[in-house]
This record gives C-alpha cells, structure tokens and sequence, in this order.
C-alpha cells in the first residue's frame, strides 16, 4: 500500500474563527476505502476541503500525491475528483458534461462513464442535467468521478436518500478491481450502510484523529463484538455499533485498540 495523503499536525478554522481541525495528523494510502467519522460533519468536510486544496489549513503540513493541495497543481487536480455533499452542475447535457469536463482527466474511461449511468439508471441522452433531482445528479457526479480513474476520489455524504438498491450499486462499483487500486474517502453518516464497503475506519473528535485503523484489525482486535449479519450472508464489521461505543467510551476504545 502507498501512502498518498499525508497531514501533520493540521490546523483550520472556519470564517467565524470556529475551530474545527486541531493538530490532526492521519495518513491515507492507495487501494483503501476510508470511512472518516465523528459527530462534527464540518470538521470532517472541512477536512475534504483542505485535501482538495478548497479551503486552506492555518497551519500544519498536508501533502496529497507529493503535493501541496493550495497550489493547486494540474498533476495533483488531475488525479483527485470531489464529489461535495451539495451538488450543483451546468445546464448542459450529459454528453456536454461528459466533453467538457473529461478534458481534465487525462486517464478519463469514456465507455466506464457511460456503463456506470446505466448501472444508476440514469439516462444519458437527459438533455439538462441541471433539471435532474439531487439524488441524480449525486450519482452522475459519482458515475463521473470513478471514471476519471484519478488516483483519490472523495466523497462526501455520497449515500444521501440513496435505497438499498442504489446503496448495492455503489458497493459494487467501488468493489470493482479498477476502483481497488485507488484511495477513497467517504464522509457518512449513515453507518450502517457502509459495513462491507470500507476497509478502514478514521474517526475525528475534537479536531484531531482519534483513532485511525483497517477494519481488518478493529476486527481482530474486538473479536465478535462488533459482527453483523445483517444481510444473511458473511458476518460485517458493525462500524455504527462501533462508534457508537467509541462515543460513550473512547478512552476504553482507544487503549485496548493500542494495546
């Protein structure tokens, strides 16, 4: 596994000198789907923000595929795509779209693009995609941002209003040998629909991370605490019953986590 984001001892406030990000350090590497958790949903955009060279950091060190996210650099843009929890798009076609913005994207899969709106059942002749519901213009920015084939994707709150079947669609698009090889951060709050997607789990509280961790070794770690089998078929890593007991007892959490 390479690491390909790296940020020491960040700092960030947000315009009313709130603060959100407080000396956070946490790394994350290629072929990883990362869960990034905590109860402050700013904290944890603003995080994205900073990643994506959006916001800036006060203070700190972040360094994303050997670069520094404020400079904006073509080569880092080129291998990073942001799908944001509010999405707004041109009143454009989906062909348009597809034209203009895959420019951008050197490693862009013209023939994924369009194979990925299919699975989403969305129509690729719509003519305005601006007229689209927010639930379809999520999946048309998610069909859009795994087919660039960029190296980092992120997304945030990307499970909103989704149903089982759209939530099944996802899993199996990200679970497809292509995305594997690629860094993926999801900022959810729905938790439980992400058990058996993710691979690692980041949980952010007060500014920092606190605990960073594949779900592999929290599994091994908390032998048959944390299983589901919801879905009748392999037991699953319970990531909302997790954090749910790292909110009532972190300290616990953390120390038999290090052990």
């Amino acid at each position: 596994m390479e690491k390909i984001i790296h940020i020491q001892h960040l700092n960030f406030k947000n315009k009313e000198e709130a603060t959100l990000l407080s000396d956070c350090s946490v790394s994350f590497g290629t072929s990883k789907v990362y869960a990034v958790l905590g109860e402050s949903s700013e904290s944890k955009t603003a995080l994205l923000n900073i990643i994506s060279g959006l916001v800036f950091a006060k203070s700190g060190k972040i360094e994303v595929n050997g670069y520094v996210p404020a400079k904006r650099k073509t080569h880092m843009l080129q291998n990073l795509f942001y799908v944001p929890e509010i999405i707004q798009v041109p009143a454009v076609s989906v062909e348009t779209f597809e034209l203009t913005y895959s420019f951008y994207y050197p490693n862009f899969n013209e023939s994924a693009f369009y194979s990925y709106l299919n699975d989403f059942m969305i129509d690729s002749q719509t003519k305005n995609i601006d007229e689209m519901s927010a639930l379809q213009k999520r999946k048309l920015m998610i069909a859009f941002g795994l087919a660039t084939n960029a190296k980092i994707v992120l997304l945030d709150q990307p499970t909103v209003d989704f149903d089982d079947s759209s939530l099944l669609i996802l899993k199996t698009l990200l679970q497809k040998p292509v995305q594997k090889k690629k860094c993926i951060l999801i900022n959810g709050s729905n938790l439980h629909q992400l058990c058996g997607l993710v691979t690692d789990l980041v949980i952010l509280a007060h500014g920092k991370v606190q605990l960073s961790g594949a779900i592999e070794d929290l599994s091994n770690t908390f032998t048959g605490e944390y299983m589901t089998t919801r879905h009748l078929d392999a037991p699953e890593f319970d990531i909302h019953g997790f954090y749910q007991s790292f909110i009532i007892q972190p300290e616990k959490i953390i120390e038999a986590f290090n052990h």
